[in-house]
């Protein structure tokens, strides 16, 4: 059950990343950052996960908080 769970997420993240890209302009492909406390678990699995970043979240938080400041 856990194993169904985790590859389903996993082959779930791929197809949306997959069909994004094809919407998205050809010419300039676009990065795929995983972000999030199991994203290294998830990223190690995934054929498009580039980078990951596990405060990336909390930098653009940080960085709105600034600009409103």
């Amino acid at each position: 059950m856990q194993s169904g769970l985790f590859f389903g997420y996993v082959s779930m993240v791929d197809g949306i990343v997959t069909r994004m890209r094809a919407e998205l302009d050809r010419e300039r492909r676009s990065a795929c950052i995983a972000t999030g406390g199991m994203a290294d678990i998830i990223a190690s699995e995934t054929t498009v996960i580039e980078r990951v970043d596990p405060d990336l979240t909390l930098q653009g938080l940080r960085l709105i908080w600034e600009r409103n400041c």
